[in-house]
């Protein structure tokens, strides 16, 4: 679980290389059983952080980590956004609660 303090990061690239460092290894939903369903209160969103491309739109990103609400399993989604993103995060992100006011 995050320490509740956010943290600064210049690039992606460095929050999940600190992210991983941290435990969160798992692409979501990675060690979820196929048709298993994990309730929204089963996971929560830790930490959230957004990066704007400066110079690319491509380079638009969020990177969240997450954690089940036992503490035994944590995913890291990576997701464009903005023009060039494929969609969004679906409703099985969209409906889970943050730790972060």
């Amino acid at each position: 679980m995050s320490t509740g303090i956010p943290r600064h990061y210049d690039t992606a690239s460095e929050a999940i290389a600190d992210l991983q460092r941290r435990g969160y290894t798992a692409s979501w939903p990675g060690g979820v059983e196929p048709g298993q369903a994990l309730a929204p209160d089963a996971v929560t969103i830790d930490e959230i952080y957004r990066f704007e491309g400066m110079t690319d739109p491509g380079d638009a990103m969020i990177v969240m980590a997450l954690s089940s609400a036992d503490g035994a399993s944590r995913w890291l989604v990576v997701q464009a956004y903005g023009l060039y993103s494929e969609g969004g995060f679906g409703p099985s992100i969209r409906q889970l609660h943050s730790r972060q006011p």
